[in-house]
């Protein structure tokens, strides 16, 4: 799956893209999902991951890129409002 910042504004700098990363990591697996890896760049994140049967695209993208910005923005790891763009991208 691949998804990016909204707008595309290159948010995810390197000081904070691995934090970020490890957590989006973490809560697919807490979630169900079979998770092998999750790179990026500036503006856009790339997870490569095993999809239950039980499990729909939909609610994987909700459990790595809805869960991701809140924590974003809880923790307040970048200096504007956070948001993942509306669509991403997937392939089996």
């Amino acid at each position: 799956m691949v998804f990016s910042t909204k707008h595309r504004k290159p948010l995810l700098t390197p000081t904070i893209r691995k934090e970020i990363f490890m957590h989006i990591f973490k809560n697919g697996k807490k979630n169900g999902l079979e998770m092998d890896y999750v790179n990026g760049y500036y503006d856009h994140c790339h997870c490569l991951f095993q999809l239950p049967p039980i499990i729909t695209l939909s609610l994987a993208a909700q459990y790595l890129k809805g869960e991701s910005s809140n924590w974003i923005n809880q923790t307040q790891l970048t200096e504007e409002y956070f948001e993942w763009q509306d669509e991403y991208y997937a392939e089996s």
